[in-house]
């Protein structure tokens, strides 16, 4: 009982380090109460979470620019600045001469920048990197909604095994007033007892604080009062109809780390090819051409390595959807057999052959049967919709995103 709680809490503190700190922007109702489902969950993200629409809000400012005009605009500017150039040159002002050339190195810098895409890539590259962080808000609200799925089983899995002490505290009194058990016995059966609500209150509390994040994450008062909808099931019709090559084929175009390998191999790739003519005019050192070779090749073996780290990271996902199909087929059959068993029980406690409390037994162990069974469907379920979600946005969680 003990472990079972504590993996439950450990479960909590792990997902409370995927969501940043957000305040409540309206005093809480005590009365209210959040319902939430699955289906409904991320779109209530996007459109709730300040985190989400601040990453939204600074996309739409960087997608605003216009580069055509502001490539006009400069080449405009630098003839302006070409013709004040000559006009300085001619009255001998150094001075000012010298402020008006830097100032039209700068811009010359920038127009060609713009001419040669490599501002726009930049911002492509920055506008890549803030939709995947958008994506982890996402992912984690998801991962928070589950984790307190799982909480509340283990609730109500440490509920069962409390009421299960309560009878065995109970035998065990009534065998020590006949002598059979010592009062030592006794009393470490109540400080179990005691300790296993105390934990039960804990995680109780835990659930809490869960529905208060969730609730945040949505944009709504943090009440720490919300209903969530079980998960939808997992059906092997889906997980046979996933096609793992096609679909890496599609998350590695999405996938963060290796986008930003490609710019960054794309950059050296530039740059060698820039002091090889600058080398060739003599105007740049051979060491310098060849330092540049160096960041070139090292900028491929860090894209190859972000390819193949996403590679083995996607079909470990598809891996485990099929390990937690195989898990969940086995714990359903166990379930079933265990209701069987039960069924066998209650008619051997009609006919007289079996107390009441092996009755109880055999419905407690059909209980936490079915509850193993339950949680191995949501460990499907999770499974596939990180494998989704590496399709959708290219995120495969517990990959190191670079940037």
């Amino acid at each position: 009982m003990k472990k079972l709680l504590s993996r439950a809490l450990s479960a909590f503190l792990s997902i409370t380090l995927l969501l940043a700190p957000v305040s409540a922007t309206t005093e809480p109702a005590e009365d209210s109460t959040t319902k939430l489902s699955w289906e409904e969950l991320e779109e209530k993200i996007k459109n709730g979470s300040p985190g989400y629409q601040m990453l939204d809000k600074n996309i739409s400012s960087i997608e605003i620019v216009d580069y055509t005009y502001l490539y006009n605009s400069m080449q405009k500017q630098l003839n302006e600045l070409s013709a004040a150039q000559s006009f300085l040159i001619e009255s001998g002002d150094r001075e000012k001469l010298n402020t008006l050339n830097a100032t039209m190195a700068a811009l010359r810098n920038t127009y060609e920048d713009i001419r040669d895409g490599k501002l726009q890539r930049d911002s492509d590259d920055a506008v890549n990197k803030l939709r995947d962080m958008q994506s982890q808000v996402v992912y984690a609200g998801q991962t928070l909604y589950i984790t307190t799925l799982s909480l509340e089983q283990s609730l109500a899995d440490g509920e069962r095994g409390l009421s299960a002490l309560q009878r065995t505290l109970t035998e065990m009194r009534l065998r020590h007033s006949l002598g059979q058990v010592s009062a030592m016995t006794v009393k470490e059966l109540e400080r179990t007892y005691e300790d296993t609500k105390s934990q039960l209150n804990t995680l109780e509390n835990t659930i809490l604080s869960c529905k208060a994040q969730l609730q945040l994450l949505i944009g709504e008062s943090p009440t720490g009062k919300a209903e969530l909808e079980a998960l939808p099931i997992a059906t092997a019709d889906e997980i046979s109809a996933l096609d793992p090559e096609a679909d890496l084929i599609s998350a590695k175009e999405k996938n963060y780390s290796i986008s930003t390998a490609a710019i960054a191999l794309e950059k050296a790739e530039e740059k060698v090819s820039d002091l090889n003519s600058d080398y060739l005019s003599g105007s740049v050192k051979r060491y310098e051409l060849t330092s540049a070779e160096h960041s070139r090749d090292a900028a491929k073996i860090s894209h190859l390595s972000a390819v193949r780290n996403f590679e083995f990271s996607f079909r470990e996902l598809y891996r485990s959807v099929l390990n937690c199909m195989q898990v969940a087929e086995n714990k359903k059959a166990a379930a079933e057999y265990q209701k069987q068993l039960l069924t066998l029980s209650e008619k051997q406690y009609s006919l007289g052959r079996i107390s009441y409390f092996a009755l109880l037994k055999a419905q407690d162990n059909t209980d936490n049967a079915l509850s193993a069974a339950e949680s191995a469907e949501r460990d499907l379920f999770s499974a596939l919709n990180n494998y989704r979600n590496a399709i959708k946005y290219g995120f495969v969680s517990g990959q190191k995103q670079e940037g």
